[in-house]
């Protein structure tokens, strides 16, 4: 009788213990994590986009309308897509999907000066005196990002960018239809906007975006990747 009573109170032990092991190793349901960004809210949106941001990459800004792009009247795009004005940083584009996962274009911040350095070798080869400002933005979600250890030209060939490149000159006899179309046999393998400009005094030439005079522009030419 004791061995019986024994091998019930054993028995009620051990499925006590099991019970109890489970429920302390129990993990929360995918759907307990699972985010339906439709859902949500725009503010909600905003708020989102913004931890985001401050998690990954510790600021926080303006962040635009998040919504999807219409591609035609009956179809828009899958992801949600939105803009952050933050201080002292490029405008950054964000993707968001349906499950929250974000896409963004803060790498491109870093990456500028190595993609002007590009652009500034590829144009010395038509051009022998000249000042340049460059910006090179993505225009669609991007597959991979831009690292220091990527080629520039294969990323530019492959991806949706577009580089906005304003050439500044002194000697009016340069500037020509003649050297875009130089200048577009270069740039061939991207997208890019090329604004020629002729200034009476090349060293003092500023070369803040904010201040150029779209009426001054002498020549320019779209480029469109082959």
């Amino acid at each position: 009788m004791k061995k019986r009573l024994a091998k019930v109170v054993f028995a009620a032990g051990l499925f006590l213990l099991l019970f109890g092991f489970t429920a302390c190793t129990k993990k929360p349901s995918v759907s307990e994590h699972k985010v339906r960004f439709s859902a949500y809210t725009q503010e909600e949106r905003k708020a989102y986009i913004n931890r985001f941001l401050q998690e990954n990459y510790g600021f926080r800004g303006e962040v635009s309308e998040v919504k999807q792009k219409q591609l035609t009247p009956f179809k828009s795009e899958e992801h949600y897509f939105a803009t952050v004005k933050a201080t002292d940083k490029d405008l950054i584009s964000v993707w968001v999907s349906e499950e929250g996962e974000i896409t963004d274009t803060v790498f491109l911040e870093d990456m500028q000066p190595r993609l002007a350095e590009f652009f500034q070798r590829l144009l010395e080869k038509k051009i022998p005196k000249f000042k340049m400002y460059t910006h090179t933005d993505v225009m669609e979600i991007p597959s991979k990002k831009l690292t220091a250890q990527d080629d520039i030209r294969e990323y530019l060939s492959h991806e949706e960018t577009s580089t906005c490149i304003r050439v500044f000159v002194d000697d009016p006899s340069v500037a020509s239809e003649t050297l875009l179309d130089e200048l577009e046999q270069e740039l061939n393998f991207c997208n890019a906007a090329i604004y020629l400009y002729v200034c009476e005094d090349l060293e003092k030439q500023e070369l803040t975006n904010d201040d150029f005079d779209y009426n001054a522009v002498a020549y320019s030419r779209i480029v469109f990747r082959e």
